[in-house]
């Protein structure tokens, strides 16, 4: 990672000029730095003091050296995060019985029945009007794939 050319102490007293009230146009230039880098610095560590902004820069170092460390171990056995090899199923087609729930502790989706005496496919339409038939077939949804609703049937009298 490439260093600054500032050191700690330097970026606190620009950042403490600026917010002392000097513009920061002038701050920028007199410092030869560009005033999106006076920005970023102010976001990331005004109102700090040196010693805040050391630890926050040692904490920092510590977690891009964890985060290292777990991308190797990563690498080096990668069923780990894998869960096992179970495939990992999302809550719709977990409730409808397909593949491998991804974990107990989640609760599954309400299980959908596939009786045809209870519920009837419905296809919706984006074109179509409150007043005209949805066209038969697959129904092209806004983002080009097919789009069905199961709603309960009507009720039998009798």
């Amino acid at each position: 990672m490439k260093r600054s050319k500032f050191t700690d102490e330097q970026i606190l007293a620009i950042v403490k000029e600026g917010e002392a009230g000097r513009k920061v146009a002038d701050l920028c230039r007199a410092n030869g730095i560009t005033e999106q880098t006076y920005y970023r610095w102010k976001a990331k560590f005004g109102g700090m003091e040196l010693s805040e902004m050391q630890r926050l820069k040692q904490l920092e170092d510590e977690n891009r050296r964890l985060k290292h460390i777990v991308a190797e171990q990563t690498l080096d056995n990668p069923g780990a995060e894998s869960g096992g090899g179970k495939k990992v199923v999302g809550p719709i087609r977990a409730a409808r019985g397909g593949g491998a729930v991804a974990s107990a502790g989640h609760q599954s989706a309400p299980r959908v029945s596939t009786d045809r005496a209870e519920h009837r496919d419905v296809a919706l339409s984006a074109t179509a009007g409150p007043d005209q038939p949805a066209p038969a077939g697959p129904v092209a949804g806004p983002c080009g794939r097919a789009t069905a609703v199961r709603v309960p049937a009507p009720a039998h009298a009798g």
